[in-house]
C-alpha cells in the first residue's frame, strides 16, 4: 500500500532539493557569491512594485531577520538599495541597482533554462493541475499553521 504522505513529502524534497543544487550551480558558475535564497529575492525585489523588507518577510514566510540578514549580503554586493518609504517611515523601499538587475538577468535566464527542462514531457493541463493542487496544499499548511498557533481562522 502506498504512503501518500511519505511520497509526497519525498517529492517535495527531492523538486526543492534539485532547484537549490540547480541554482547553486549556475551562481558558481558565473562566480557570484549568493545562495539560491538570494536569487528569490532579487526577483521579488525586481518584480514587486514598492518592494519592502517587511514584504518580503511575509512573503517568504520568515521572520524579519532572517529578511535582514540576506538583504545585507545583497546591499553589501551593492546588489540591492535601500530608500527610505515616503508611505511608512518605519519601513524602506527596496530596488535593484544597475549591477543587481544584471545580476539578476543572468540569474533568470538561468532559472528559466533549469525550469524548462523540469517541465519537460509535461502538458499544460497537467501543469495546471498541479499547481491548482500545489496551491490547496499551500493554504491547508498556512491554516493548519495558524490553527497551531492558536490562532482562529475560517476553514
Amino acid at each position: 500500500m502506498i504512503n501518500y504522505e511519505l511520497e509526497l513529502q519525498n517529492t517535495f524534497i527531492q523538486i526543492v532539493g534539485s532547484l537549490k543544487k540547480s541554482m547553486t550551480h549556475a551562481m558558481k558558475d558565473l562566480d557570484l557569491d549568493l545562495c539560491p535564497s538570494h536569487f528569490v529575492v532579487l526577483r521579488n525585489i525586481h518584480t514587486v512594485e514598492n518592494c519592502t523588507p517587511n514584504a518580503l518577510a511575509i512573503y517568504f514566510r520568515k521572520d524579519k531577520a532572517q529578511i535582514t540578514r540576506l538583504l545585507k549580503q545583497l546591499v553589501k554586493q551593492e546588489l540591492v538599495s535601500k530608500a527610505p518609504n515616503p508611505d511608512d517611515k518605519r519601513s524602506q523601499l527596496l530596488t535593484l541597482t544597475k549591477k543587481g538587475v544584471e545580476c539578476f538577468k543572468l540569474l533568470e535566464a538561468s532559472d528559466l533554462k533549469m525550469l524548462a527542462g523540469m517541465k519537460a514531457g509535461i502538458s499544460d493541463d497537467e501543469l495546471t493541475q498541479f499547481l491548482k493542487i500545489g496551491a490547496k496544499m499551500a493554504s491547508n499548511l498556512d491554516r493548519d499553521l495558524l490553527l497551531s498557533l492558536g490562532n482562529s481562522v475560517e476553514v
